[in-house]
Order: C-alpha cells, then sequence, then structure tokens
C-alpha cells in the first residue's frame, strides 16, 4: 500500500511516525517545511497502518 503526505501553507516542522497493527513504531521523521510538503510511503510486510501527523503543535492521527 502507498500512502501520500501532502501539507500546504505551513512554515512548522512536520512529523511523521507510523505504527504497525499492534502498535509498533515503523517509523519517526521530522521535516522542516517552508511552503509545500509532499511525501510517499509504501507500507509493506504488514497489515493495518496508524500515521501520525504533527504540524505546527497539532497531532492528527489516520488509520488504515
Amino acid at each position: 500500500d502507498r500512502f501520500v503526505l501532502s501539507v500546504v501553507n505551513s512554515n512548522s516542522t512536520v512529523g511523521v511516525k507510523i505504527y504497525d497493527a499492534n502498535n509498533n513504531l515503523v517509523h519517526n521523521s521530522s521535516q522542516e517545511v517552508s511552503g509545500v510538503f509532499a511525501q510517499l510511503y509504501s507500507i509493506k510486510n504488514f497489515s493495518g497502518a496508524t500515521f501520525e501527523i504533527t504540524n505546527a503543535g497539532e497531532t492528527s492521527t489516520f488509520r488504515f
């Protein structure tokens, strides 16, 4: 499965955490964003994923 994260009109640090179905952290990164940011994530070898996105001090969680 592939997922695209896109952030627009941001001047902050964007944090991305990805967890597997058992809530194990499998990816953790941060990126300084000035304007527009996009990243493609390819999830392999496990079913179920939770993305935790932090931007401008707010955190959003998405489960697939």
